[in-house]
């Protein structure tokens, strides 16, 4: 579970140029974090 790695979804996934969802997190520290939904 994220929030208990302390990541905090904090933004509604968008889709990007290539047609990737991408999310945007915040970490433990405060940083931001990227996630970008893999194609095969």
């Amino acid at each position: 579970d994220l929030k208990s790695l302390g990541i905090t979804i904090n933004e509604t996934p968008r889709t990007s140029v290539m047609g990737r969802k991408i999310v945007f997190f915040h970490g433990p520290d405060g940083e931001r974090l990227e996630l970008i939904e893999a194609t095969n």
